[in-house]
């Protein structure tokens, strides 16, 4: 099958979970004989420069971008919030993109468009009267990400304000621009019971981000570090370093633990870098995030809301590395707490279980063991990507 892939940024080389989670979409997608053609842009956000655009990895049959400058203009964000248009995809609405599009589209033949993200959206319109599969993989369902923003916000405040009126504008949006498909392939089953509750007659299947197996931490260490690793530019986990550093971390200090903790990820706001926290540190970009893992040894996800997948934990057990995480955050994610992870969802509960693994590395060796386990069982890559070309065969 020849696949057109539409995306809002370049994906490689992958440093989030949303490009880790379409850079191993295209690389299964070829594995399995399948032609990709990809069509992003090149944002002033996640810019890429020459050399890395000249960099296309082999498995992408052919590339092409243009230019965004997708830094916020104010002016025309207070406008979109004051009428019904959604400043968060407008700016990703170009001449530019539509006319690449239509290039690309008139010059080489397509079984399939694959949408990823909603950045994407509105260029499903593109391919109205044509019989390319139109075919939406969304990260994670927006609205409801922001509904969830809006329930941990204070009452009475300008973020509450913001949320609550963008939160209507996005789920009609968000909900009518699902016509324009022919099927929906979710990363969870949550958001696939969404989908399915929306629009009943919609072809739906939930297909799990797909994770390439990687190395494995082979000797578990005499006292363990605790990360976090996340792009720092996602409002939700911005909201997750802040919860457990106000809930979590003053349990933690109060006991003399002497625990360690580093987050990291690109975008880690500045302030966090002036904070005083005793052994805790804060690193922007990583290089090598599979490198920093293995480095660290237990990962935390005190996620709070979101949507979609964390594809962070499923790499956590594909290395072997335990993981401490919410119900939220572990969400779609079929695992069992207390046998592939710990799960904490209380500032008490969470520091507890943080001193529960640092006491006992056999824990910790059990967890990983359990976990590793299920990812080779239950998110094998090969047997995914199938089961994702054999349903848009389908449709």
């Amino acid at each position: 099958m020849n696949f057109l892939v539409l995306y809002h940024q370049v994906p490689f080389p992958p440093t989030d979970g949303g490009s880790v989670s379409i850079y191993n979409d295209l690389k299964a997608l070829s594995g399995a004989g399948c032609k990709v053609t990809l069509v992003c842009f090149n944002t002033s956000k996640n810019h890429k420069n020459e050399q890395e655009l000249r960099n296309v990895p082999d498995f992408i049959h052919h590339f092409y971008s243009v230019p965004l400058d997708n830094k916020i203009d104010y002016i025309q964000a207070i406008k979109c919030f004051f009428n019904d248009k959604l400043y968060h995809v407008e700016r990703y609405i170009t001449d530019e993109m539509q006319g690449l599009i239509a290039d690309v589209t008139a010059n080489n033949s397509f079984d399939c468009v694959l949408f990823q993200g909603v950045f994407m959206y509105a260029y499903a319109s593109l391919f109205k009267n044509n019989s390319i599969k139109k075919i939406l993989r969304p990260q994670n369902v927006e609205h409801v990400i922001i509904k969830k923003l809006a329930k941990r916000s204070s009452w009475f405040t300008l973020r509450k304000y913001y949320y609550m009126i963008i939160l209507s504008k996005f789920k009609k949006w968000e909900d009518a621009l699902l016509l324009d498909y022919n099927a929906i392939l979710p990363l969870t089953t949550v958001d696939k019971n969404y989908f399915d509750s929306v629009h009943h007659g919609l072809k739906t299947k939930s297909i799990t981000a797909l994770v390439s197996k990687k190395m494995t931490l082979s000797h578990p260490p005499i006292y363990f570090k605790f990360f976090h690793l996340a792009s720092m530019d996602w409002q939700p986990n911005i909201d997750a370093v802040s919860w457990w550093l106000q809930t979590v971390f003053p349990i933690l200090n109060s006991k003399n633990t002497n625990i360690k903790v580093h987050f990291a990820g690109k975008s880690m706001p500045l302030y966090l870098f002036n904070s005083k926290y005793e052994n805790v540190t804060f690193t922007s970009f990583v290089e090598d995030a599979t490198l920093f893992s293995l480095s660290q040894h237990v990962l935390i996800v005190p996620l709070k809301c979101g949507s979609g997948y964390r594809i962070k934990i499923l790499e956590a057990f594909d290395l072997g590395i335990p993981v401490i995480a919410t119900t939220q955050a572990i969400e779609g994610i079929d695992a069992e707490a207390g046998v592939h992870f710990l799960l904490a969802d209380s500032a008490p509960s969470f520091c507890e279980a943080m001193i529960n693994l640092n006491k006992n590395p056999s824990l910790a060796i059990t967890l990983s063991n359990n976990a590793k386990k299920l990812f080779n069982e239950k998110y094998n890559l090969n047997k995914e990507i199938i089961h994702l070309i054999d349903f848009i065969k389908s449709v």
